[in-house]
């Protein structure tokens, strides 16, 4: 929850400050994104904002940022969920300029992972395509663990094989020390212990995660439908509210009214 705010400011000011001179240098460029060949228009699960796709197109071309400050604006974008636009965006570009499209590839996986991993229905034909293409890397350099998770994440999260997933994750974690874990790999263990039905497991680590990152609300989330699939009902609605209380930065920042709101919301669900 945390980073709701941070995000949300950064995608205000990215679609504010780029969308006219964005569009300006689209339409004197004459660079349209091939929808038909790489954005799965025949899936239902799979919808994007054409509007975003093309700012993320415009911002690549501008000479002033650098390839880095442009993929700092990028992650910010694909973690305020447009991952849907930053897929096909890159597919048309990595087949049209495949040499200026390079630096960004891990964009491209961060975002298909994003993607397999939302709480909304996947895309069939895109869980297919990223799943051959980690499994492609993977093949190549089994020890990479970079390359490991990815597959082991997509496999797990998109449902098509979890026990494999899991197996590979718990393989990896075996092998790593607690630096080279981290707590992204723990959260990713986590994960794993749950999507098999070690509950308690994941609940551990949650724990310790929560304590680490008290308003990422990601984790309450995932705790409590850990606590509902055990039939703990009560501690399940416990962590459901603690996902959806403000956090303490937007406390600060908006004062005590969030919080009073943030009651009142609840007293009325309740009621």
């Amino acid at each position: 929850m945390n980073k709701c705010i941070p995000i949300f400011l950064s995608s205000v000011l990215f679609l504010t400050g780029c969308s006219t001179m964005g569009m300006e240098r689209h339409l004197a460029n004459e660079r349209e994104v091939d929808l038909e060949q790489f954005g799965y228009e025949e899936d239902d699960d799979f919808t994007l904002n054409e509007s975003v796709m093309y700012n993320m197109s415009d911002l690549t071309r501008l000479d002033q940022l650098s390839p880095s400050h442009v993929s700092s604006i990028i992650a910010d974008d694909l973690d305020a969920g447009h991952y849907n636009e930053w897929i096909v965006f890159f597919r048309d570009w990595v087949d049209e300029e495949p040499e200026e499209a390079a630096p960004f590839t891990n964009l491209y996986y961060d975002a298909l992972l994003a993607h397999i991993e939302s709480p909304f229905p996947n895309s069939e034909g895109l869980v297919d395509d990223a799943i051959q293409t980690f499994s492609e890397q993977y093949e190549a350099d089994p020890l990479d663990h970079t390359r490991t998770l990815r597959l082991a994440r997509a496999l797990m999260e998109s449902g098509r094989d979890v026990e494999r997933g899991a197996e590979m994750i718990f393989a990896w974690a075996d092998s790593a020390n607690d630096e080279e874990l981290g707590s992204d790999g723990f959260f990713t263990i986590a994960r794993a212990h749950h999507h098999v039905g070690n509950y308690e497991e994941s609940i551990e680590i949650y724990d310790q995660l929560a304590t680490l990152s008290p308003d990422d609300a990601s984790i309450y989330y995932l705790q409590s439908q850990a606590y509902r699939e055990m039939g703990d009902d009560e501690r399940a609605q416990d962590a459901m509210e603690m996902a959806f209380a403000p956090s303490r930065n937007l406390i600060t920042n908006f004062g005590d009214d969030t919080l009073n709101f943030y009651q009142q919301f609840l007293e009325e669900s309740v009621d």
